[in-house]
């Protein structure tokens, strides 16, 4: 059955998306900033190492369905925070209890402030909310809401 999934082209992320869909929208090195950024919040949050993977999955697929409009630090943080909850949702245990929206909007507001007082207002904290959510939203309707194709973690 894995098998057959894994063979599934919708299912995973065309090789050459950062080429094709995106266009040069995205490079590498962007990707890569965006993986890492990805995985701290996956580590801080104490989420199992399926969840990371899942995560980046998700976030590829995404990139090889739609083209990017922004390409800006914060929705591209947005977007993969969303990716990170979606993936927890899908494979944690009591997930909401671990990581939930709030959480991961403070993650993104605080990746962008700058010097040692900056603090989010709690209406930039209420707008990145909404942001991720509709990012999750648009992230899970470009996958058609199939969450569950194996990743290189399956097989390990």
């Amino acid at each position: 059955m894995l098998r057959a999934m894994e063979q599934r082209a919708e299912d995973q992320p065309s090789p050459d998306y950062l080429a094709t869909t995106q266009n040069g929208r995205m490079v590498p090195r962007a990707r890569a900033s965006l993986v890492r950024f990805m995985g701290r919040i996956a580590w801080v949050y104490g989420l199992a190492p399926g969840t990371f993977h899942r995560a980046v999955s998700y976030f590829d697929r995404f990139l090889s369905a739609r083209p990017l409009r922004d390409v800006g630090r914060r929705s591209l943080h947005i977007l993969g925070a969303a990716a990170v909850f979606a993936a927890a949702k899908y494979e944690e245990q009591g997930a909401t209890q671990k990581v939930n929206a709030t959480l991961l909007a403070e993650v993104c507001c605080h990746c962008r402030l700058r010097g040692p007082n900056s603090a989010p207002t709690q209406e930039t904290l209420d707008a990145a909310k909404r942001a991720l959510l509709d990012a999750e939203r648009v992230l899970l309707a470009a996958l058609g809401h199939r969450l569950g194709a194996p990743t290189a973690f399956t097989f390990v």
